[in-house]
């Protein structure tokens, strides 16, 4: 079984790699604060889950760790979740559609600055039931983010920015934290070992990466699928650019401004902008009259 925990951990460290690297490539593209926050969150979560499978890698395959390295490394680890816990809360804000204020970000850092205290406190005499409530109420405040987010969400009009991975995030990582506050039960009842320890948060970010990465696949094939190519008579007269020729084919297509924005990774202000440059162009006043002057020259051949 710990073999196999170990290998889970490893496949789970690189799924999660990956869909790391598909933030950064959506975060470069988009340069939206909260694409911003969330590649953070994955990037701290990468690191979480590297410091587990570290510890559990050296327990099973080399000799166990000093108290010394044990204690930096918890040390390290503690600072990881500390991190996670204020992340997150800044992106459950951004997704509720609040922008932070320096008071909300100094609100903030409570859970953290008493999740850090209450367990580097007690690294060196860390009880069962001390476990297990911090686990429990760690994620339990994760899951209950997520949840007004939701909440806060649905009752605003401007709801979660356009990018699709950001909602399917939001929904998953809600309850996920809420079925991770059951991992902290068993220390009640005296269970420890890696079953425990390792399992849960393998599994967590091993379905995590593969949600990121199938909606990048399905976001991809759904912008290169794009739609019929322009006409080369009408990129030339109205000197359009590739990107702009992009924009008018999703337009054209039906798609509004969250659903180009959403297909090509852009902001939404950006495709605003393209719109606004292609109208005056093209000396049109809005996407019917764009959409005749496209078909016109389409029916030309």
């Amino acid at each position: 079984m710990a073999i196999f925990l170990l290998w889970l951990s490893i496949f789970s460290f690189t799924v999660f790699s990956i869909a790391l690297v598909i933030c950064v490539f959506r975060f470069l593209r988009s340069r939206q604060a909260v694409q911003g926050v969330y590649l953070l969150i994955v990037l701290v979560f990468d690191l979480w889950l590297l410091t587990f499978t570290y510890l559990f890698f050296t327990d099973v395959y080399l000799r166990p760790l000093s108290p010394t390295a044990r204690l930096i490394l918890g040390f390290v680890r503690t600072l990881v979740s500390g991190a996670i816990l204020y992340l997150y809360g800044e992106l459950a804000l951004r997704l509720a559609g609040r922008r932070p204020t320096p008071l909300m970000r100094l609100l903030l850092l409570i859970a953290p600055g008493i999740y850090c205290t209450v367990v580097l406190l007690s690294l060196r005499a860390v009880t069962l039931t001390l476990a297990g409530t911090v686990t429990i109420l760690y994620y339990a405040y994760l899951s209950a983010l997520g949840i007004r987010a939701e909440l806060a969400r649905r009752s605003r009009s401007a709801a979660v920015p356009a990018h699709q991975n950001l909602r399917v995030y939001l929904h998953f990582s809600t309850a996920a934290f809420g079925l991770l506050t059951l991992s902290g039960i068993p220390y009640f009842f005296g269970y420890t070992g890696s079953l425990i320890n390792v399992l849960p948060r393998a599994a967590f970010c091993l379905f995590w990466g593969i949600l990121e990465i199938g909606v990048f696949l399905r976001r991809g094939y759904l912008a290169e699928r794009g739609a019929e190519p322009l006409h080369p008579d009408f990129l030339e007269d109205f000197a359009i650019t590739p990107r702009e020729s992009e924009v008018i084919g999703l337009v054209c297509e039906g798609e509004t401004i969250r659903g180009v924005a959403d297909r090509l990774f852009i902001a939404e202000k950006t495709v605003e902008t393209h719109l606004y440059n292609i109208y005056r162009k093209c000396g049109c006043r809005n996407r019917v009259e764009l959409t005749n002057i496209v078909r016109r020259y389409s029916s030309a051949d």
